[in-house]
């Protein structure tokens, strides 16, 4: 067996001691923070208004378009929106995700059965009394389920919740926790107890950058009382000021002076003889503020990167650098917000849902599904460009024949449907025939060979086809009128 050696490559230089023990840099090094108590964080959470806009923002855009349900009836998808309503789900979520960003928070669902006892697989309609949101300091637990072979391998083995009327038992079943940043945790022995579980809050992450920028802010802003400061030098000063009846005559000087400047717009002081020594000195100093912009707009973008929130959003400013309009920042948003949604509230929501929907409809429903509405929303005129280059696909694809008429009447059918651009279509097609709803006239001749009819005489008719539809979003129209629209 050979000498294993220790090979260490780096940049070094002798002669500034860069890269070796001389180097200043080797002395820094970083050290675990302390876990921030829950008076700490309301205090900061409270105290900045550029924190709370980063715990704020990303619960506002998960839950800003909310989700679209498939796989459902329409009378069904009407009974689901209403439990939601009645629930405050939407509303709840978005509390629950702003308590996940100060270290964790949790759905308390009331379900039938003891508050101690496993909930059970199945209710009836109206069976999901309530969702409430609590924080992470009204739940304890003091056993954790650290058998990996059992269900609930990590979670508590039953929480404690503080009431007005004590301390209550809730079976975790019951409870659907919203936890922060745990992977600190898995690789520092030291975090442990409730402070492991829940994981390291997204304000503790930012804090530091957030400290510094409001520092900077609140610096320059205290610069501002300064910007014309008035510098009085009075002849022996400090001898005059020895004695009571000296300071009343510095006193009245001063008030003659602010009183000679308010009135006239101008300092009126004694110059002296001109030849006994220098007499009274006003002097006016002023502040050049120039970099200051600069330098606040430097912390403001660390504190960006690292909230990973758009500066355009969190600091409300215009996009940087030329021919920009921001539209990459925001799709790199609208990307992390999708991502957050599937990984952090989708599961969340998948629990909830289980009993959700059989608290609207009375049963389970398996064909059930839901996706999160994309964040951005078309304008007028970007819908109307769209439905113009669809339809003039269409006709290119219809003058291909790559395909029968009934089956392309029926995908037309279909997008114009899918895509809402005419209210009432699906209506008013479900009343004409079938034979007649993809192009085809029953009481037409037929061209003596079983062939399709003379195009220039059979008027096509569109119409849907029977088909669920890909997705429904419930829409609100006036104070009690709701339309589907797909």
């Amino acid at each position: 067996m050979g000498k294993v050696l220790n090979f260490v490559d780096g940049l070094k230089n002798a002669l500034t001691g860069q890269g070796t023990s001389r180097d200043p840099r080797t002395a820094t090094g970083y050290c675990a923070a302390r876990a921030l108590t829950q008076h700490e964080i309301a205090a900061a959470y409270s105290g900045s208004g550029l924190l709370k806009k980063i715990i704020q923002i990303p619960p506002l855009d998960m839950v800003r378009e909310w989700r679209d349900w498939s796989g459902l009836e329409d009378e069904q998808a009407a009974l689901i929106w209403d439990e939601e309503k009645r629930l405050g789900l939407r509303e709840k979520a978005k509390l629950a995700e702003t308590l996940r960003g100060l270290g964790g928070g949790a759905f308390v669902l009331g379900l039938p059965g003891l508050p101690s006892e496993p909930a059970p697989e199945t209710i009836s309609q109206r069976g999901l009394a309530y969702v409430n949101v609590v924080s992470r300091w009204h739940l304890s637990f003091t056993v954790l389920q650290d058998d990996a072979t059992q269900p609930g391998y990590g979670e508590p083995v039953m929480w404690q919740m503080q009431t007005a009327t004590g301390q209550q038992n809730v079976h975790p079943s019951r409870v659907i926790t919203f936890r922060a940043d745990t992977s600190a945790s898995l690789i520092t022995p030291a975090i442990t107890g409730n402070d492991a579980y829940w994981g390291e809050s997204r304000l503790a992450q930012v804090l530091d950058a957030v400290k510094d920028s409001d520092t900077a802010r609140a610096s320059f802003a205290a610069l501002l009382h300064k910007a014309r400061l008035t510098r009085i030098g009075i002849p022996n000063l400090s001898e005059i000021c020895a004695t009571s009846q000296g300071e009343m005559q510095i006193g009245k000087r001063l008030e003659m002076i602010a009183l000679a400047e308010s009135m006239y717009n101008a300092a009126v002081y004694d110059s002296g003889n001109g030849t006994d020594g220098p007499a009274e000195k006003i002097d006016d100093v002023a502040y050049n503020f120039a970099g200051a912009k600069d330098i606040i707009n430097a912390y403001g973008e660390f504190v960006a990167a690292i909230a990973d929130i758009p500066a355009t959003r969190l600091l409300g400013r215009a996009p940087d650098g030329m021919n920009s309009s921001g539209e990459s920042q925001q799709a790199d948003w609208r990307k992390l917000i999708a991502a957050r949604q599937t990984l952090e509230l989708g599961p969340c929501l998948d629990r909830i849902d289980v009993y959700m929907v059989q608290s609207a409809l009375g049963r389970a429903e398996p064909k059930a599904s839901y996706a999160f509405a994309p964040l951005d929303v078309e304008s007028d005129k970007e819908r109307a460009e769209r439905f113009v280059k669809q339809m003039e696909a269409a006709e290119k694809l219809a003058g291909m024949n790559a395909m029968p008429e009934r089956a392309f009447n029926r995908g037309v059918q279909s997008l114009m449907v899918a895509e809402g651009y005419l209210p009432e279509l699906e209506a008013a097609l479900n009343d004409i025939p079938d034979d007649e709803r993809f192009g085809i006239a029953p009481d037409m001749p037929d061209d003596g060979e079983g062939g399709d009819q003379n195009p220039a005489t059979c008027t096509s008719q569109f119409s849907i086809p029977a088909i669920p539809l890909i997705r429904w979003r419930w829409v609100r129209r006036g104070p009690a009128i709701r339309t589907a629209v797909c």
